[in-house]
């Protein structure tokens, strides 16, 4: 036997496979096992699946050095050193583990062919998958970064020696007024009297305290907090997304006096939730300032059950804990010190603290340090000449430190952004305040967020910020996505969304005319992501008869002229209060247009419901694209049935093919109904339940055709192979495949472009001889895409054989922002669904035919 799969029993004991001596396949996963001793005495073993199971000793796994897969995932692993002598794996899955310190795994990164590390859910092929591990040495910044950095880290901790990190933040959080402020001043200095109304916090304000730890070599070390203070005004709050980081300390201030803005528990919950999802569950503190001694009176027990990160709660005074006045009372005093002691405690717990840093890159952050006292920004020039001085010198490692220090929050440098790569941040009061500066602008506000160039230059300078860094201030307000400019405006103009009028311009109503309507829906709806979607789409925002934009603070009409949906708009509308953004699309191309919206809400969506990169379950807070029933009883009804698009996706992935609808009289709707009806790109086929034979539409029923795109390198291997597998549809009339072997002589290009202009579906045999053909590249994935943004084709990726797919440029005219390498990047191949399933390389399927059958299988459902 050399296959063997017990896969998903409850199996305790296997030792009695200790005689299967010519196993070389062996799948275990899902089990009960606690001990695989016996595995030491397979040594023909090639493939092992031991994911899902209780084992603690792995160490017997270090004499299979035929191993060329092996699946650990979702196990209690904390220790890999055995992993060191099996250099020979292919693929090594160790997600969903308890790692924190991958040192050993460097041999993996050290030999000629290295396993390229990721950090991505599912992504195990030819990788070394450390998804949902807590690992923090190295660093996670250092780990996203790939191989090199992470071998940078080390080969720089050997050469220059360890330092230890013992730097912070904490921020301060609340409504107007809760005592923010007055809790940041006796923190510094508990003698201070309390602020008056005018200090109260305009935007952010940052200072830095100190108290002394010891490090793990026994030797005294200062540790340093910056302390933020966030203004609590409804204004700032969709810039805090900029500013709630992770692996942070929150504090959450409310107080309980009688002129409190928001002592209530919606107002709690949303802070609760906000730093959930932006803080990504990092440890806070409550504090519950007592003015006048009363008393709260929210019940906190459910709160800490559903919001685990809630550490502890102090009921203080802040007024009384200055010695020798009327208002002091001891045990308030010994209360606040309670409070600054486990403020320290957890400050202290948190991830990066403490963690080993080589000794030249502890002192470049020293020396940016004493840079920032002097003044808050540098350029590129002067931090390359500064890293050169302790030993950086290499630019491509200068860029990498500097991305590192950017995530741990240490300056802030958007190198890959244009207008700002030659600029670093040093002190982020500085950036902020500018930011601010405009959003409490009376001239601003008074014209609804709309300023000049002009406006910028008089605020600025009235505020201490020289001429020579205005445009570079525009550049990050634009780079956060807070404002746009406004085409073709003489002068320049700019708008803030957040500033907008709270109503639709005067006469504007929206007249429902076959809507086609799709809700997004939040348990917890932060601010900003409406105002970001403005930004996104301000070019298409549509114009009423006299030339009006119509767009305000809570919503947008768009029009779809420019976006290859001519004779088509849509509204989109918020509802802060009950968590919904609201669509409508109506007019010649409503599917196509509402595939465009959502795309780019889904991306903002994702932005700000990122997952944490370890335990990601723990984000309780979610959003939900909700699709309309088409059933008899909803067509017409406003009060229509939504359901979770999600969840059609998963009945759909589980071979249910309808759904019931929770309306009376809950009937079953074909889940492709509900799909096609909204995101459909090829209405050839419309709703047609609710109208009787006579009167349907006849459905196209020409065959598809199928233009295939493939390197001559990989013809017999992949072309020749998935032809033949396509006969069966084309001898049912489904489809016309064509590849450039029916090409008859002479003008050959002109003949590839021709099939292409008619096809309906590209399938791209993806290999890397097929991304290293110019043709391929310049010539068809380029005419695929065009073809595909004019909803006019279909692309399929079929992946054929391991490469770096996924980064491939379709096009050289279009960039998206590239969430998983926080850059700008060309549109990528990774964002069209690839077959087989899992995107498991063809070549690496025990029987190639299986995974042709399978892309045949994953065909069908579109055709």
């Amino acid at each position: 036997m050399q296959t063997l799969d017990l896969s998903y029993n409850q199996i305790t004991d296997i030792s009695f496979l200790a005689s299967l001596t010519r196993l070389q396949t062996l799948y275990l996963s899902d089990n009960q096992i606690t001990d695989i001793s016996f595995l030491a005495s397979l040594t023909t073993l090639q493939t092992v699946n031991l994911s899902d199971n209780q084992i603690t000793d792995y160490s017997f796994l270090a004499s299979l050095t035929r191993l060329q897969a092996l699946d650990l995932s979702y196990n209690q692993i904390t220790d890999i050193s055995f992993l060191a002598s099996l250099t020979t794996l292919q693929t090594l899955d160790l997600s969903n583990n308890q790692i924190t310190d991958i040192s050993s795994l460097l041999p993996f990164l050290q030999i000629e062919n290295p396993l390229p590390v990721s950090l991505n859910r599912g992504d195990d092929i030819n990788k070394l998958n450390l998804y949902d591990n807590p690992v923090n040495i190295p660093p996670l910044e250092i780990v996203q970064q790939g191989n090199a950095a992470i071998l940078n880290y080390f080969d720089d901790l050997e050469k220059q020696g360890r330092e230890y990190l013992y730097e912070a933040k904490m921020l301060i959080v609340g409504q107007p007024r809760a005592g923010k402020t007055s809790l940041r001043y006796k923190l510094f200095d508990q003698q201070k009297a309390l602020p008056v109304e005018e200090e109260t916090t305009r935007g952010i304000d940052i200072q830095a305290l100190e108290f002394q730890v010891v490090d793990p070599e026994g030797n005294p070390r200062t540790f340093t907090y910056n302390v933020w203070d966030f203004g609590g005004q409804q204004i700032y709050q969709s810039t805090h997304q900029f500013f709630l980081t992770h692996r942070s300390l929150y504090v959450l201030v409310l107080d309980t006096g009688k002129d409190s803005i928001g002592n209530d528990d919606s107002t709690m919950n949303y802070w609760l939730q906000a730093v959930e999802l932006l803080g990504n569950n990092s440890p806070m503190l409550l504090l519950l300032n007592q003015k006048n001694e009363r008393p709260f009176t929210l019940d906190l027990g459910p709160k800490k059950a559903r919001f685990v990160f809630l550490k502890k709660e102090f009921e203080i005074d802040l007024n009384a804990l200055i010695p020798q006045t009327e208002a002091y009372k001891s045990a308030q005093d010994r209360a606040f010190k309670t409070f600054r002691e486990d403020v320290e405690t957890e400050l202290k717990r948190l991830p990066l603290v403490g963690f080993p840093m080589p000794r030249n890159w502890v002192k470049i952050r020293e020396a940016l340090q004493q840079r920032s006292l002097q003044e808050p920004y540098i350029y590129r020039q002067e931090y390359s000449t500064l890293c050169a001085a302790h030993d950086v010198t290499d630019y491509e490692k200068q860029c990498e430190l500097s991305r590192i220090f950017h995530d741990l929050g240490v300056f802030l440098h958007f190198q890959d952004h244009a207008a700002l790569e030659e600029f670093i941040i040093l002190r982020d009061v500085w950036a902020t305040d500018a930011v601010f500066a405009v959003l409490d602008s009376p001239v601003v506000i008074k014209q609804e967020g709309r300023f000049t160039d002009r406006d910028l230059a008089s605020i600025w300078t009235e505020k201490g910020y020289e001429a020579s860094v205005h445009t570079k201030l525009l550049a990050l307000m634009k780079q956060f996505e807070l404002c746009y400019q406004v085409e073709d405006s003489s002068p320049r103009a700019y708008i803030l969304p957040e500033l907008l009028a709270d109503k639709p311009p005067e006469g504007y109503q929206w007249i429902p005319q076959n809507d086609l309507p799709l809700q997004y829906r939040y348990d917890f709806m932060p601010k900003g992501i409406l105002t970001r979607f403005i930004v996104r789409l301000h070019r298409h925002i549509a114009q009423d008869t006299t030339g009006q934009q119509l767009v305000w603070k809570s919503g947008i009409v768009i029009a779809g002229s420019a976006l290859d949906c001519p004779n088509t708009r849509a509204e989109v509308t918020e509802a802060w209060d009950s968590k919904q953004l609201l669509i409508r699309v109506q007019g010649k191309f409503p599917k196509e247009l509402m595939g465009k919206l959502t795309h780019d809400l889904d991306a903002i969506n994702n932005a700000f419901f990122k997952p944490a990169s370890h335990d990601p379950t723990s984000q309780k807070s979610r959003w939900y694209k909700m699709i309309p029933c088409t059933c008899r009883t909803c067509t017409d009804n406003p009060d229509k049935y939504y359901y979770d698009y999600s969840e059609l996706l998963e009945r759909k992935e589980y071979g249910k093919n309808t759904i019931e609808c929770k309306r009376k009289p809950f009937e079953a709707i074909a889940i492709n109904e509900l799909l096609d009806g909204v995101f459909s790109r090829n209405a050839t086929r419309q709703t047609q339940h609710s109208r009787p034979d006579s009167e349907r539409e006849p459905v196209e029923t020409r065959p598809k055709k199928i233009f295939i795109s493939y390197s001559h390198k990989d013809e017999c291997e992949f072309k020749d192979e998935i032809v033949s597998h396509l006969a069966s549809l084309r001898n049912q009339d489904l489809i016309e495949s064509w590849t450039d072997r029916q090409l008859e002589s002479g003008q050959w290009d002109a003949q590839i472009e021709a099939a292409m202009e008619e096809a309906d579906i590209f399938l791209l045999l993806i290999t890397h001889n097929f991304l290293a053909s110019e043709y391929i590249n310049s010539k068809e994935i380029r005419t695929a895409y065009r073809r595909y943004k004019e909803g006019k084709a279909k692309i399929f990726p079929v992946i054929c054989d391991a490469c770096k797919w996924q980064l491939q440029p379709v096009t050289k005219d279009e960039r998206e922002f590239n969430e998983t390498l926080q850059k700008e990047m060309y549109v990528w191949l990774g964002k069209f669904q690839a077959f087989p399933k899992d995107a498991l390389p063809i070549k690496n399927w025990p029987n190639k035919h299986d995974g042709f059958l399978d892309v045949i299988d994953q065909l069908e459902k579109y055709l």
